[in-house]
């Protein structure tokens, strides 16, 4: 039973992008830490305002998988057991 996510996410350095995607996976970063090298990346080292949180969302979109940070979501609209139907389309 997937659900399909509709949201507005705030890329670090590109802005707000609208996102839609099959909700794949919700995971606590505290429990399940990233690791090291996710964290202290190229692509964070470009980008001081960059704060990790703790919530993160996997999507799968049409451009395959994609991890959100789920305090970066400006809105968000999660409808349940439609991502089933949609994910085949992907």
């Amino acid at each position: 039973m997937n659900s399909l996510v509709l949201c507005s996410y705030k890329q670090p350095l590109e802005g707000a992008k609208f996102r839609w995607g099959v909700l794949r996976d919700q995971r606590d970063t505290k429990k399940e830490p990233l690791s090291y090298k996710t964290i202290t990346g190229s692509y964070r080292a470009d980008d001081p305002a960059f704060e990790r949180t703790r919530n993160i969302d996997t999507l799968q979109t049409r451009d395959g998988f994609r991890c959100l940070y789920r305090e970066r979501q400006k809105w968000r609209v999660k409808i349940p057991l439609v991502g089933s139907l949609v994910k085949r389309f992907l």
